[in-house]
């Protein structure tokens, strides 16, 4: 395998980001501190996303105008809490990629997540995407923004038709 291949990049990425979850699942389980963890010479759940985030970060280097590797790189920023740099990703995707549909859900869902660290212009942009994706993309961005507490956006600034059935 090839150092100098997005693709494998990305592969690590997804890995260390999947074993971050598993970590993160486990240390809750058996409510292991990260101190411990660094005893046993473990990987912690944040060691994993931070892993995740510098393949993220390599695969970027190597193909810097794949915005799909931009969108995985946001989704770790999330789950490591990182407001600016999440602040800063959603403004580089929308700047990279306005019309890549395919980013829609994904990007979508994260910024929800996040809602109120997303910056008001890049707040609007996205509720104007929002308003233009299919519905079942629509009710799918709705439920998670609504488990995270930041559905009312949606129903405030979209058509009643559009929102009505969710």
């Amino acid at each position: 395998l090839s150092s100098n291949n997005p693709d494998v990049a990305e592969a690590q990425a997804t890995r260390y980001r999947q074993l971050a979850v598993e970590l993160a699942e486990a240390e809750q389980e058996t409510e292991q501190t990260a101190e411990q963890a660094v005893k046993q010479e473990m990987m912690t759940s944040w060691q994993a996303q931070l892993k995740s985030r510098k393949y993220w970060q390599q695969a970027i280097t190597l193909r810097p105008t794949w915005p799909y590797y931009h969108l995985g790189a946001l989704d770790i920023e999330v789950l490591l809490r990182d407001k600016e740099a999440i602040q800063q990703r959603i403004k580089h995707i929308i700047k990279l990629a306005p019309n890549e549909r395919g980013l829609d859900e994904g990007l979508l869902i994260l910024a929800f997540f996040v809602w109120d660290w997303v910056e008001p212009t890049e707040q609007e942009w996205l509720l104007a995407r929002l308003g233009i994706v299919p519905y079942p993309t629509l009710k799918t961005v709705f439920s998670y923004a609504k488990q995270s507490g930041n559905h009312y956006d949606i129903c405030a600034h979209l058509a009643w038709k559009k929102v009505k059935g969710l």
